[in-house]
């Protein structure tokens, strides 16, 4: 599933992927988990009781079981699958990258390397990076800031962007609510 190279890092800057869901995707992981095993459940009674026959005690413990390992998976997907901060709880570890920063930070690190985009754009108007990724179909736009709920725009304000180079090295940096900056190396 990775489409590129993953290289692996402890310092603060370079970003790391995570697997997070939202609250309605974990409520969906849930469902499917209790559909699936109870269609197990069910297709297993409807084979032990095929032909109205009545099940022996052995089978209705094993039905009882399977019933129980069910509830007890979907329990456990509940409360082991994490769910994303939203506004309201914002990210609390700065080293930590916002996944949906990671995923714009991806985006003009590819186009960088695809040549759609130059340095020089970086350099002299970073603020036409999303246009430019736009015009050549990297994203559907606009782009939204999903602190503020607006438009995003190149200012170092929470949920916007800007880019940053530290020793010759573009960074894409974004801004959480407490003003923290995050840097995703776009080389």
């Amino acid at each position: 599933q990775m489409d590129h190279d993953l290289e692996l890092s402890l310092a603060p800057v370079r970003p790391h992927r995570l697997h997070r869901f939202a609250a309605e995707a974990r409520r969906d992981i849930v469902a499917g988990v209790l559909a699936g095993g109870w269609l197990v459940v069910l297709l297993a009674a409807a084979i032990v009781c095929r032909g109205r026959r009545r099940p022996s005690g052995r089978a209705k413990a094993v039905l009882g079981g399977a019933a129980l390992t069910v509830v007890l998976a979907a329990g456990i997907a509940h409360r082991s699958l994490p769910v994303m901060p939203t506004v309201a709880r914002p990210i609390a570890h700065p080293l930590v990258f916002p996944t949906y920063a990671y995923k714009l930070g991806d985006t003009v690190s590819r186009a960088l390397q695809a040549g759609d985009i130059d340095e020089q754009l970086l350099r002299k108007s970073p603020d036409q990076v999303f246009v430019r990724l736009i015009a050549r179909k990297h994203i559907e736009g606009p782009v939204s800031n999903h602190v503020t709920g607006g438009t995003i725009r190149y200012e170092r304000s929470p949920g916007n962007y800007s880019i940053r180079f530290v020793d010759e090295v573009p960074f894409f940096c974004y801004y959480d609510l407490r003003g923290r900056e995050y840097r995703y190396p776009l080389r």
